[in-house]
């Protein structure tokens, strides 16, 4: 009997300690044409599901990224069809780049990307941006509230902004804030907080079938939470 219950504590101690915080980045440099839907990315720790959206208005926003110099992720509006133009390309061309924007040409259609942790929490650190131009502003959600708006330095056109105190969540929405606003996101640095419940493999006792419905019990645990997307504003 002690036996099984040594045994059920430890396995109870065993998931409710988290691996330990750390410092990790996640990269958005990868050839991923405009679609619908959403992106996945990793970094073999942590997963992150990207959405894109066009707010307010709620046209059709498609999420791309892509590799390279003047790679990252970004969004293409249909925001300009009301000139006769349409689908994703550069500007010159006739449809919207697929550079996060503020809406040049329409100031009510600003593009957003939304980025889904899932279980995991972390402190967002730093944002580094793409195809930046002097003076492009960017505003920030954490977990549905709204953080601040930011203005990242003129400069070289892939710039490192540095959140004085980190952003905490799970889910982050980040917008081209001005008119005139466009760039991507290369890559995100964070702390990791919690990563999540993780159910470790333990053997069996001959008389497990408490430790058996623990694991029950734990698997609807982590069924509870549903995907923060559902509350993304159209």
């Amino acid at each position: 009997m002690n036996i099984l219950k040594h045994g059920i504590c430890a396995f109870a101690l065993a998931f409710a300690v988290a691996a330990p915080a750390g410092a990790a980045t996640i990269s958005f440099a990868q050839d991923n044409a405009p679609q619908t839907g959403a992106l996945s990315f990793t970094n073999g720790s942590e997963t992150v599901s990207v959405v894109a959206s066009q707010v307010p208005t709620g046209g059709t926003a498609l999420i791309a990224s892509y590799a390279g110099t003047n790679g990252g992720l970004g969004v293409c509006t249909s925001y300009i069809s009301v000139l006769g133009e349409g689908g994703c390309g550069t500007v010159f061309g006739g449809g919207d780049s697929y550079l996060l924007d503020g809406g040049p040409r329409n100031s009510s259609a600003k593009e957003a990307v939304y980025l889904d942790f899932g279980l995991a929490t972390i402190d967002l650190t730093s944002i580094t941006f793409n195809s930046v131009s002097d003076g492009d502003t960017f505003d920030i959600i954490s977990d549905q509230v709204a953080q601040a708006a930011y203005t990242i330095a003129a400069g070289a056109s892939q710039q490192v902004f540095t959140f004085t105190t980190p952003i905490r969540g799970s889910f982050f929405g980040i917008g081209a804030l001005g008119r005139n606003d466009n760039f991507t996101i290369l890559s995100m640095g964070y702390n990791i907080v919690n990563p999540g419940p993780v159910v470790p493999t333990v053997p069996l006792p001959a008389t497990g079938l408490l430790l058996i419905g623990a694991l029950v019990g734990i698997g609807a645990l982590r069924r509870r939470r549903s995907s923060g997307f559902a509350a993304v504003p159209a």
